[in-house]
């Protein structure tokens, strides 16, 4: 077994540092948790699609005998039609490419295949294959998943709607918002993201650039047959770069590929829960997944649809974004509450998205605070809108006392920020809450073996970890999602001259 090498970081990580592999990678450690495969699909891909599975299981069926029969099946030459219409290539060119289903396996996953590299275009054909064939038959192949309407201030151009698509991002770098100071990260092999169809007339301009915020699933490549501490890396360091990025996402989804197996990981704010089976032995499953993904809404992949245009599916780059916060009573400690929106009058805040007051970097599992000044929206119908709020929001610690109720309390001190409305929404136990102790197959460790020396020349000892399935319960530190919206913007704490103008600065922002 490979044993990787992680040298230790010389300090603890802040909101300014990179990221450090030892950091992310010792935050997997009792957090990822491997669930038997039919119900991780139940709970995370289907929440609150249930009446989906029964469909989706009936057009796996159907596509997997398509690609079996191929020409004789009635189905397989309109979506081949379909997808070259689409893809603006050559019909043949786009039968030779699609991989064949016979002795028991995919051919074109496991056939001269040696490297990474050679496994990308007959996964993402194959992908595409199958997002067509869900496309078409749920929508009679006339328009996309995207289609949906979305509330947006009427004297804007909302542009087109933009549409998944697999593709190939091998070698490429995805690139953040102006506003977040990472560098570019490198891309996994492949990604379903968002873009213009090819076939759309948009006034979209390639640049050739990739951006985190078009990422919906992110899908690695891997010759290894094992879920080790390498491919769990590179799967939670896309997971994390995408919650820093995309501000509206409550959970992400990760895929990871071999030439026989596959993983699938859905990633909170607290864990991650993961399902795995082999592609060839179970090609429905293969092939559910797949399309799922390919016709998920943007909530079940987990957009907060209390935002506008959850899941930015328009392609106008300014669009508004505006959020809805429904106020509720604030109890002394957050415990695990269920998401609620009865508030029949919400706070709705036209938010500067782009350009946010605080934006914590954080790790993989954490609070991930974002703070963002905007004008509340008074009439959506007319576009009136009033004086300037803030919303603050955050993963916060279910067994924590609630920062809203202090507020609250502390309404009639002058110097105390006033909080208009709080809500606390859904809650990571709430994610996994149909999981059962015999659904878990186990949680994932560092081990650390007996010390080996390094092989370098400076004879410096680095520690080796390896990463391995345990038979134990999981125990997570669970989170739930709070936001706050406040009257008013307080000073910087940076224009305090004197230690009470500090303090008085800090209490009001």
């Amino acid at each position: 077994m490979k044993v990787l090498y992680f040298e230790s970081s010389e300090s603890n990580p802040n909101e300014e540092a990179p990221a450090v592999d030892w950091h992310l990678l010792s935050e997997l450690h009792d957090n990822v948790i491997s669930v038997k495969t039919e119900k991780f699909m139940e709970t995370f891909m289907y929440s609150n699609q249930l009446f989906r599975i029964g469909i989706d299981q009936e057009m796996a069926k159907d596509c997997f005998t398509s690609l079996q029969s191929r020409h004789d099946h009635p189905k397989f030459n309109a979506v081949l039609e379909f997808m070259a219409t689409e893809c603006r290539i050559q019909r043949d060119q786009v039968l030779s490419s699609i991989s064949t289903y016979s002795d028991g396996q995919f051919g074109g996953l496991v056939n001269n295949i040696s490297r990474e590299e050679e496994l990308y275009h007959p996964l993402v054909t194959l992908f595409t294959y199958i997002n067509s064939f869900f496309r078409f038959n749920l929508s009679g192949g006339t328009r996309g998943w995207d289609h949906q309407k979305v509330k947006t201030d009427p004297h804007q151009n909302p542009g087109s709607f933009l549409q998944r698509r697999f593709v190939v991002t091998n070698k490429k770098e995805g690139v953040f918002s102006s506003h977040i100071k990472d560098d570019p990260q490198p891309l996994p092999g492949l990604c379903l993201m968002l873009g213009p169809a090819p076939s759309a007339s948009t006034n979209h301009t390639e640049s050739g650039d990739s951006y985190w915020k078009n990422v919906k699933v992110p899908i690695g490549v891997t010759l290894k047959d094992q879920f080790d501490a390498e491919t769990a890396y590179q799967m939670a360091h896309c997971a994390r770069a995408i919650r820093v990025e995309q501000f509206d996402r409550n959970v992400v989804f990760t895929v990871l590929f071999s030439k026989r197996r596959c993983w699938v990981c859905h990633w909170n704010a607290a864990s991650c829960h993961m399902a795995e089976f082999d592609v060839h032995e179970n090609p429905l499953t293969f092939i559910q997944v797949i399309g799922r993904f390919a016709s998920m809404s943007p909530a079940s992949l987990g957009y907060d649809v209390r935002f506008s245009n959850a899941g930015r599916v328009l392609a106008n780059e300014g669009i508004r974004t505006v959020l809805k916060v429904f106020p509720a009573p604030a109890k002394p400690f957050l415990g695990e509450v269920l998401a609620s929106d009865d508030a029949a009058d919400p706070i709705k805040v036209d938010l500067l998205v782009e350009t946010p007051m605080f934006a914590a970097r954080g790790l993989l599992f954490s609070r991930f605070t974002r703070v963002w000044e905007g004008r509340e929206v008074r009439d959506e119908t007319q576009w009136l809108t009033g004086p300037i709020r803030v919303v603050k929001q955050n993963w916060a610690n279910a067994e924590r006392i609630s920062e809203a109720f202090l507020y609250y309390q502390a309404e009639d001190i002058p110097s105390v920020a006033k909080v208009l409305g709080s809500q606390v929404g859904e809650g990571t136990a709430n994610h996994h809450r149909e999981i059962a102790q015999h659904d878990v197959l186990g949680v994932y460790q560092i081990v650390v073996p007996a010390a080996q020396p390094s092989q370098d020349e400076s004879d410096v000892i680095e520690e080796a970890f390896l990463f391995e399935r345990r038979e134990v319960t999981p125990s997570l530190n669970e989170r739930v999602l709070v936001r706050m919206v406040f009257e008013k913007k307080g000073r910087s704490i940076f224009t305090g001259q004197i230690p009470i103008q500090v303090l008085s600065s800090k209490i009001l922002a």
